[in-house]
């Protein structure tokens, strides 16, 4: 009884403009019950706590003597019994933990009324911007039908002779197109006749191009063919008009010998030669070559043509042109 006039005195000093409902007086009834149950089951435990351990010193204490007369056991700590005030306190501070929840819950309820009472106003205004805006759109749309109905009436008025303008219009556009399509065949008519006039043109232009590279050409093949004939006459001139023998040139070496020819009847041509000694066969020679061919000879009047050592005197050297080249393979 006591207890629950000193709550009452404490919520009245803590909260006292405040006015309980009935269900936060239901609560609050609930919290101090809670409280004095939960105070009261805490000093009853710690009372059973301490008697156990008292019983649990009293039997260590009576081994002790049994094994040990001459050691002193040490007196037991006397643990005091929870009075009173300290369960009233204890209760104390539960209530005051329980109305701070309370006040922070009442504050996070009111912070979140003020919220929602934000958010419904902006709501409100959004409602009212949203209201406004479509009460101007209808004005617009009316204003639009208004205008539309004026233009309506108007080109109403005006059908009969906008149709006749039509006509004239739709008249006078078949006949530009009729214009245009003939005025479009006479020059795709000319056209096609110029494109076959230049055709028949360019035919006979590569006619005559195609006769003159083909007359050309035969002229050419022509040319090539008496030249590399007469080519061929003078290589074989060359070579049966060719006579020869070998011998020594003064400064040129005892045993080193040199090709003393006849003037030839053609200059500037490549020939090949072979020097044999008497008994050796045709091929196994010793073979020489000289461009730019016009004639052999060692005093100046000539080509120091040389042939190089022999195995017989210059006398028996046999020498003979085996190849003559003019230019009939350039």
């Amino acid at each position: 009884m006591l207890l629950a006039l000193l709550l009452c005195g404490t919520l009245a000093a803590q909260d006292a403009p405040r006015q309980l409902n009935t269900v936060d007086a239901a609560k609050l009834r609930k919290s101090v019950d809670r409280s004095k149950a939960d105070s009261s089951e805490a000093a009853a435990r710690q009372t059973e706590a301490w008697r156990q351990q008292q019983a649990l010193r009293q039997q260590q204490a009576a081994l002790d003597d049994q094994e040990a007369a001459w050691e002193e056991e040490p007196e037991p700590v006397q643990q005091p019994t929870p009075g009173f005030a300290e369960i009233l306190a204890h209760g104390m501070g539960v209530f005051q933990d329980e109305m701070a929840k309370k006040n922070a819950e009442q504050a996070a309820a009111n912070a979140r009324l003020a919220q929602i009472r934000a958010q419904a106003e902006v709501a409100d205004r959004e409602r009212e911007r949203q209201r406004r805006q479509q009460e101007l759109e209808a004005r617009q749309r009316q204003q639009q039908i208004a205008q539309q109905q004026v233009a309506a009436q108007a080109r109403v008025a005006d059908t009969a002779a906008q149709q006749a303008r039509e006509r004239e219009l739709r008249e006078n556009a078949a006949a530009e197109r009729q214009r245009l399509l003939t005025q479009q065949q006479q020059a795709t008519a000319e056209r096609q006749a110029r494109e076959r006039a230049d055709a028949q043109a360019r035919q006979q232009a590569e006619q005559q191009r195609l006769a003159s590279e083909k007359a050309s050409a035969e002229r050419e093949r022509k040319a090539q063919a008496e030249r590399v004939q007469g080519l061929r006459q003078a290589e074989q001139g060359l070579r049966a008009g060719f006579s020869g023998r070998a011998a020594t040139c003064i400064g040129g070496g005892k045993d080193v010998l040199y090709l003393q020819t006849s003037r030839p009847t053609k200059t500037g041509c490549r020939v090949s030669f072979e020097a044999r000694c008497p008994g050796t066969p045709s091929g196994a020679g010793v073979r020489f070559s000289q461009a730019n061919y016009v004639g052999g000879s060692c005093q100046g009047l000539g080509d120091n043509i040389r042939i190089g050592a022999m195995a017989c005197a210059a006398e028996q050297v046999q020498v003979t042109m085996t190849q003559a080249d003019c230019g009939s393979n350039g």
